[in-house]
């Protein structure tokens, strides 16, 4: 989870800014790999390509997926769902109750996405 303490956020914050400014709004789908690949090969490079650096660099990736999958993709999904309806019957009625249900507790939502929920129920 990337939840670190103020410190080390503030370590990050000018590279953050500088990317956010420059080129988050408009850059490609490859770009992106290629910054993100960049910013992985440069940890290899300083840490050696040995097992326990390719394990963090993989298990790193493999928390950033899940984690914005839970906080961001989900309740995205959610809230589309409830716009405008499931794909198909296929998209079950019963598991789509129990997935509300869960996802009516979840922090991860604001109380506006919750209340659309409950009415789903």
């Amino acid at each position: 989870m990337p939840y670190i303490t103020t410190d080390k956020r503030n370590l990050y914050a000018d590279e953050i800014q500088h990317f956010e400014a420059f080129h988050a709004a408009e850059i490609p789908a490859g770009e992106l790999n290629y910054f993100i690949s960049s910013l992985l090969h440069s940890v290899i490079k300083k840490q050696g390509l040995k097992y326990d650096v390719l394990n963090k660099v993989m298990g790193c990736l493999e928390c950033v997926k899940v984690s914005l999958t839970q906080t961001v993709i989900i309740p995205y999904e959610d809230t589309k769902i409830l716009q405008n309806g499931n794909v198909s019957a296929i998209d079950c009625e019963y598991a789509g109750k129990l997935l509300n249900e869960a996802a009516k507790n979840s922090k991860a939502y604001t109380p506006e996405q919750r209340q659309a929920l409950e009415g789903v129920r």
